[in-house]
């Protein structure tokens, strides 16, 4: 299940209009839409799915901490996610340098 799904289909989650919705405020109120500022939401969507599903598979017995708030709850909140989706890219820019991205295109054959 997507951020913004599991935000919308809440109980009392607001009203979501296309022109103003929250979930995508970053599209007007940063510099570019956010290009460039914020990791991409592709990125963000697969490590969601990733640390949900790890975090799934733990023993919920052993995630439960003193609050009885589960250990995910706690780890990998929107801003630990974005966070997190920075570092990754900020990685990726480092290992594969200024022109890393030819690394997937294929020579011309003569």
């Amino acid at each position: 299940l997507a951020p913004d799904e599991a935000l919308f289909r809440r109980k009392d989650a607001p009203e979501r209009y296309a022109e103003h919705d929250i979930y995508r405020a970053h599209e007007w109120e940063l510099p570019n839409g956010g290009q460039g500022v914020l990791p991409k939401s592709d990125l963000l969507k697969a490590l969601h799915e990733y640390s949900s599903g790890f975090y799934g598979a733990l023993n919920r017995s052993q995630g439960v901490l003193d609050s009885g708030r589960n250990l995910d709850e706690r780890s990998m909140d929107e801003t630990a996610l974005l966070a997190l989706g920075i570092l990754l890219e900020e990685a990726g820019r480092e290992v594969l340098g200024r022109r890393g991205h030819l690394v997937f295109t294929e020579g011309a054959n003569d």
